[in-house]
């Protein structure tokens, strides 16, 4: 398995941006796939292009925002580029409800999970980021040896709840993903061979402290072996610098925190695309076989 740094690869990007841009989004199918967590019925989304053959793809986790549902329009933007790429990406539930990120009522039923302390249960949001990953390796257009995983903010951090549980990542991708307390001991040993966690300088979800748990836990659970982990800090950016949220998420937000910090387009480097392709496409060159 190559060693690497995406610091290291500076040089590799501005080569990778053809690749990138010119991609066939024909054939990208969009499948709902209910899966069960316990009794609790889950309606996640897979994407993939149609391709002839029977060869196995490799397999994404694109972990979203608390809405789950199978992710939010942009997304499952994200995720029919790395379909067109020849990946089969699974965007995942977390609850049974029904919330999407559109409808401010149903909006607020998982919201109202997340700001209760999901990520504070360890245990379950353990289960529930594992079974993303399980649900996905079991599909059998899918090289189960063959797994990444990206998340954005709350993905993130389930991203890392997954990999604490055991998922065996080729490289999992954390987007200004939040620190999820450990409340206890991994249930199973670390797996995933390549953990980036990539934050805003000034992203007040992420202060200093929480950083450094970031920086303490990856640290920890790679020390010798040959597993990698690294904390990417972006300079002037805060949190969300990947995506654009709803309005609707945007308009919930609007009550309690202020302007320009909370992915609301009003800041450098919202919803750069660029870059959450360059580090895709570094991982898939590196880790996934292409």
């Amino acid at each position: 398995m190559p060693v690497f740094r995406i610091t290291q690869h500076v040089g590799a990007l501005a080569a990778l941006l053809p690749f990138v841009v010119a991609l066939d989004m024909s054939g990208i199918v969009e499948q709902s796939l209910t899966y069960n967590d316990g009794s609790d019925a889950l309606t996640g989304m897979l994407i993939y292009k149609q391709m002839d053959g029977s060869a196995r793809r490799p397999g994404l986790v694109l972990y979203g925002g608390p809405w789950g549902d199978g992710g939010g329009a942009a997304e499952r933007e994200y995720a029919r580029v790395y379909a067109a790429k020849g990946m089969v990406v699974f965007q995942p539930d977390y609850c049974p409800e029904t919330c999407g990120d559109t409808n401010q009522t149903t909006l607020m039923i998982c919201l109202t999970q997340y700001f209760g302390g999901f990520l504070n249960q360890t245990a379950r949001a353990q289960r529930i980021a594992l079974l993303a990953y399980t649900t996905l390796r079991a599909q059998s257009m899918v090289n189960p040896d063959k797994i990444g995983a990206m998340g954005f903010c709350f993905g993130g951090a389930m991203a890392l709840q997954a990999a604490r549980a055991g998922a065996q990542f080729e490289v999992a991708v954390s987007l200004h993903g939040e620190y999820p307390p450990q409340n206890f001991a991994n249930p199973a040993p670390w797996a995933t061979k390549y953990f980036v966690e990539m934050v805003g300088y000034d992203d007040p979800l992420i202060p200093p402290v929480r950083r450094n748990a970031w920086i303490s836990e990856l640290s920890g659970v790679t020390a010798n072996t040959n597993n990698i982990g690294e904390v990417q800090v972006w300079l002037n950016n805060v949190h969300a610098f990947s995506i654009q949220y709803s309005a609707t998420f945007i308009g919930i937000l609007g009550a309690n925190y202020p302007a320009g910090r909370y992915g609301d387009g009003s800041y450098p480097g919202l919803c750069c695309l660029c870059l959450w392709n360059f580090v895709c496409s570094l991982t898939e060159v590196y880790f996934l076989g292409f």
